[in-house]
């Protein structure tokens, strides 16, 4: 067989731990074509026997995810209620809360799973009572809304440490 010169690269020496010939290490002279074979030797030849890759799985190379300082604003004081983003690695049960613009970044991403939570700002923190009536205070409704999370996010309850954060 008969490569140009253009075709293959220059010559390279392995010790034996990166490719094989029939399933046994090789050790020696090789060049790679531009079809992405291994051929023996330092010229592409008729006796030049194709080898392969020791080691043929290939790292994936995956994002991590990180937790981003993200705090509510005015506007979201008026409105009374915040979006919380929060992502979960399905492969570590890790879970993060980042900003909007990174939730949208890793809505295709198949072991993320992506979650929000509406995160109450107004009223008291905690629940009152008038009259034998209570009435739920802002950390109760963060917590339920965390709740019914579980299913989807398992381990959302413990990451968050208070259900009255922010509240104003």
């Amino acid at each position: 067989m008969y490569y140009p010169k253009s075709k293959y690269s220059a010559p390279k020496y392995t010790a034996g731990n990166e490719l094989q010939y029939d399933g046994k290490p090789y050790k020696g002279w090789y060049v790679i074509t531009y079809k992405d074979e291994y051929l023996s030797g330092k010229l592409p030849s008729r006796n030049s026997k194709t080898l392969s890759l020791i080691n043929k799985k290939e790292k994936i190379r995956t994002p991590k995810i990180y937790s981003e300082k993200v705090q509510p604003n005015s506007g979201d004081y008026t409105n009374g209620v915040w979006r919380r983003y929060l992502l979960q690695d399905k492969r570590s049960k890790k879970i993060v809360e980042v900003s909007k613009q990174k939730f949208d970044s890793y809505k295709n991403v198949s072991y993320i799973v992506n979650e929000y939570v509406d995160w109450v700002l107004k009223g008291p923190p905690g629940n009152v009572v008038v009259k034998k009536y209570t009435y739920y205070g802002a950390a109760h409704r963060n917590k339920e809304a965390v709740l019914k999370l579980e299913d989807k996010l398992p381990g959302i309850s413990e990451f968050f440490k208070s259900y009255s954060e922010f509240v104003d």
